[in-house]
């Protein structure tokens, strides 16, 4: 949950509530709207791609989702690798990284 969530200054520690208790367990009828359910987007987004369907979210929203991932992963693939060198360079360090090491077999040179 972000700042900009609906919510976010509430505590978010306990569960959702509804106004009607029933409601939470009440069907939905067949003339009534259902949403789609996915539980991860970006596996919806390339699922919606294949079967030609509409996704949950934009293909604006989603690019930018699997966007931020990519770059989150690139970030920790760098410093797995800086580690990696690090280790290698300096004998004195090598104890204390020793047991990151394996996670960063595959940043060799």
């Amino acid at each position: 949950m972000t700042a900009s969530d609906p919510g976010a200054a509430e505590d978010t520690s306990r569960p959702f509530q509804a106004s009607d208790p029933k409601i939470r367990t009440s069907e939905i009828g067949p003339d009534k709207i259902h949403l789609q359910e996915s539980a991860e987007q970006h596996g919806n987004w390339v699922e919606a791609i294949l079967k030609r369907e509409q996704a949950i979210s934009p293909a604006e929203v989603a690019h930018r989702y699997s966007g931020r991932r990519m770059a989150l992963l690139h970030g920790l693939a760098s410093i797995l690798r800086w580690l990696v060198h690090r280790i290698r360079a300096q004998p004195d360090l090598r104890d204390e990284l020793q047991p990151y090491a394996p996670h960063a077999v595959s940043a060799k040179d």
